[in-house]
């Protein structure tokens, strides 16, 4: 199920994606807190994927904030070119360099996923030029739901079941 949120108005169109840094310290003691940021996790990119018509006041947004429907957005990263199967599923690792002048580097190090992330490799694209010689692959990812107490427990009932 997506998460329901809400988004300064003069950003909240269908496809718009934006990088969650946390909510602001005014934000602490409204009311619309746990809709606003407590759905999103902080460091990641959402994607809108739908509108609602209800419009909220916000102290932080011109025009206040309006219900929005997003997910996870899918994400560019480097992969060894060895791992770059599209279809699978991998135990995300950001590339070991810290090289911060690479073209390369925002790929190497994309925002929004973080180690040990499970994804989807959607697409492998082309090969990445790298300066310290790695063989990587420029691949289209998306991060797999991550299992919650709740997930494993109706899992584990349902398997008791039969």
């Amino acid at each position: 199920m997506n998460p329901v949120t809400l988004c300064g108005v003069k950003q909240a169109r269908k496809g718009y994606r934006f990088l969650h840094m946390g909510a602001s310290e005014a934000c602490k003691g409204c009311e619309l807190f746990k809709v606003c940021s407590g759905n999103l996790e902080k460091g990641r990119v959402y994607e809108i994927k739908a509108l609602g018509r209800k419009v909220f006041p916000c102290p932080i947004h011109e025009g206040g904030v309006r219900v929005v429907i997003v997910e996870e957005a899918e994400l560019f990263g480097a992969l060894e070119s060895k791992k770059a199967i599209p279809g699978a599923t991998i135990v995300f690792e950001p590339q070991p360099c810290d090289r911060r002048d690479c073209d390369s580097h925002r790929l190497c190090h994309p925002e929004g996923l973080k180690p040990q992330d499970r994804c989807q490799i959607l697409s492998v694209m082309e090969r990445i030029p790298c300066p310290e010689k790695r063989d990587l692959r420029k691949a289209l990812l998306k991060l797999k739901p991550r299992e919650t107490e709740a997930s494993k427990a109706k899992e584990g009932h349902q398997t008791s079941q039969g």
